[in-house]
Order: C-alpha cells, then sequence, then structure tokens
C-alpha cells in the first residue's frame, strides 16, 4: 500500500516522513511526495497509490481541485486533507469527492498516525469485499466453462463449427451479428466458442463474418440492382462509412471504385 504526501511546504513534508511511523499505520510501501498538484499528478500517473495526504492550500491549484481531478481518474484512491483553518470551508465538496478525514495544521505526528491507520483500516475492509466478490465471480466462471465443455463434449467441435457457419451465413445482412451474439445464440461463452471455431476453421470467427460479408458485398456490387449504400445495408452495415472503410481495407478500393473495375 504506498501512500502520496502533498504538501508545498517541503519543511511540513520532511517533518512528516521522519516523524510518522507509517509502517504502523499500515502503509507498508512506498510513500511518496509531491510539492503542487501538477507534481502529485505525475506521481500518480506512475505509481500504484492507495492514500493520498493532501495539504488544501497551496499555489496554484489547490488540494480540493487536485482531489477533484484524482476522484474522477482514479476513484478508488482515498484521500485525507490537510487545512490550516479551523473553519473548514471545503466539507461539503471534500465529502463529495471522496474525501475519509481531514487534519487541522499544524497536527501532532500522533493525530496524523491515528488519521492514516482509521483511513488504512477501511482501504483493507474494502479489499477484502472486492476480494471476496473477485472469488465469487470466478467460482461462477468455472461452474460455467464447466457447463459449457460438459456441453460441447456432447456436441462434436466439426458440427458445432458447422451450426455457426450456417448460422453466420443466414445472418449476414443483420447488423446485431458479432461474435457475442452468434455466442449468446448457442448458449456458449464467446472465447470458448472463438478456440473451438478457430481450431477447425483456423480463422477467427470475427475475421470469418467480415470475410463472408465483404465477399457477399463484391458479388452485389457486381451487379448494378442494388445502390451501393443499399448494398452496405444487404450485408448487416448501417453506417455506409463504416462499410466503405471495411470494404477498402479488405479488398484495397471502395465498393464505387470495385463495382466500376
Amino acid at each position: 500500500m504506498n501512500l502520496l504526501l502533498v504538501d508545498d511546504e517541503r519543511i511540513a513534508v520532511q517533518g512528516m516522513l521522519r516523524g510518522v511511523d507509517w509502517k504502523r499505520c499500515g502503509i507498508d510501501g512506498e510513500i511518496l511526495t509531491a510539492y503542487n498538484a501538477r507534481q502529485a499528478m505525475a506521481v500518480l500517473e506512475e505509481n500504484p497509490v492507495s492514500l493520498i495526504l493532501c495539504d488544501i492550500e497551496m499555489p496554484g491549484e489547490n488540494g480540493i481541485q487536485l482531489l477533484r481531478q484524482v476522484s474522477t481518474r482514479w476513484p478508488k484512491i482515498a484521500c485525507i486533507l490537510l487545512t490550516c483553518h479551523a473553519e473548514f470551508t471545503y466539507t461539503q465538496e471534500a465529502i463529495r469527492l471522496g474525501c475519509l478525514d481531514y487534519i487541522l495544521k499544524p497536527a501532532p505526528y500522533e493525530s496524523i498516525e491515528a488519521a492514516v491507520r482509521k483511513v488504512v483500516g477501511r482501504i483493507q475492509k474494502v479489499e477484502e469485499k472486492d476480494a471476496l466478490l473477485r472469488y465469487g465471480s470466478q467460482w461462477l466462471s468455472k461452474q460455467q466453462q464447466s457447463a459449457e465443455d460438459a456441453q460441447c463434449k456432447k456436441r462434436n467441435p466439426e458440427e458445432l463449427t458447422r451450426e455457426v457457419r450456417e448460422y453466420v451465413m443466414d445472418n449476414l445482412s443483420s447488423p446485431e451479428l458479432t461474435v457475442q451474439w452468434v455466442a449468446r445464440h448457442f448458449y456458449l461463452n464467446e472465447d470458448y466458442l472463438g478456440r473451438i471455431f478457430k481450431r477447425i476453421e483456423e480463422i477467427s470467427l470475427n475475421k470469418f463474418i467480415i470475410r463472408e460479408r465483404m465477399e457477399l458485398a463484391s458479388r452485389l456490387l457486381s451487379s448494378d440492382k442494388l445502390s451501393v449504400s443499399a448494398v452496405a445495408t444487404q450485408v448487416g452495415y448501417q453506417s455506409y462509412p463504416y462499410f466503405a472503410a471495411a470494404f477498402k481495407k479488405y479488398f484495397g478500393s471502395t465498393p464505387t471504385e470495385y463495382r466500376q473495375k
């Protein structure tokens, strides 16, 4: 667990670095420092941080403005604010932005340690809850994978792939035709279905869908019965520019140029 100290008073920063027993507070990682909001953002870009101890009154962007940026970019980072004013005029804004505590400066190091310990305890409880949720999600995922494996064992992979091919060919004009959509139709995980399909066909399911759409488009463009935009619709593209870009990427020419050739 890393902590970031942000204060424009270098003496205050050095004093806290030496005077606070950070390990006893539960900070077992690095104690990072910054002397203004810009430096703090640069540190956060490069380092994982769990808790920020930040002064409010700083030249340029103050602590509240920094907290506003942090809450948008890294909403899980906890924050304790330091202020010189007994009248804490920023309370409502700080609470709204997720500030967990504030300390009146100058503060005894024991008071800082007590505040940090309290917030570290809250962070740890949140992390434990997240870990339990992740464990539950992983368990459910394993159960789903086991069910899918059992289902596929009953179905020959070649047979499944053939059914998928037919389903794709029957639905090329549908804008909803995606790997995820096909997987839902067959009640399978899309990654699992993708692995089966690629093993048999030696092409990913997504590339197969694109290839068949482009090949159908080329056949339709060879005839003058449909406009180019109508061809786009027939192969499942609601946006003509998106279709034209995909077609050019596949054939090396726009649909109109292809038709002229």
